[in-house]
């Protein structure tokens, strides 16, 4: 029962130790932070193109329901760009506003016009059209006409 115990080993064969084996450092996944970033800056995009088509549609639509504001706009925005004078703005803006009352003059003869050919383009493709795809095309036709028609001055 007496076992002896063994003395650790001396000599140079004590100091061949196989020592811990060292902790396998993590693979860093330097891909995740990459993409994350990619799918804001993405999204950022989105964000302001959508945003930037926005401001320019209501720009637009205000242009063509309300052309009575574009010669001050246009005034105000050359006096920013050309530096003009009080004096030179005020020229500009009876410049403006003569065009427009000649502009006014000449939709005021072509309209009709063009109200008839429009009107034309309406009948004509909703008499091929079955009742299901007229109205859609109806409710289509009548959508774009408001959105980019603009209404005579005084038939508003």
């Amino acid at each position: 029962m007496n076992e002896p115990v063994s003395a650790p080993p001396s000599g140079p064969s004590a100091a061949i130790q196989s020592p811990a084996p060292l902790p396998v450092p993590q693979r860093r996944r330097w891909w995740k932070p990459v993409l994350l970033l990619l799918v804001g800056f993405i999204c950022g995009g989105v964000v302001g193109i959508g945003g930037t088509l926005k401001v320019i549609d209501n720009r637009v639509q205000e242009a063509i329901h309300h052309p009575e504001r574009m010669p001050e706009r246009l005034a105000a925005r050359l006096t920013s760009r050309l530096s003009l004078s009080p004096k030179q703005r005020a020229e500009v803006l009876a410049i403006l506003q003569t065009r427009q009352r000649q502009m006014l003059s000449i939709r005021h003869r072509v309209q009709p016009e063009v109200e008839t050919v429009l009107d034309g383009v309406e009948g004509d493709i909703s008499a091929i059209l079955d009742p299901k795809q007229r109205e859609k095309w109806l409710h289509d036709i009548h959508y774009l006409r408001d959105r980019f028609t603009p209404p005579m001055p005084g038939k508003e």
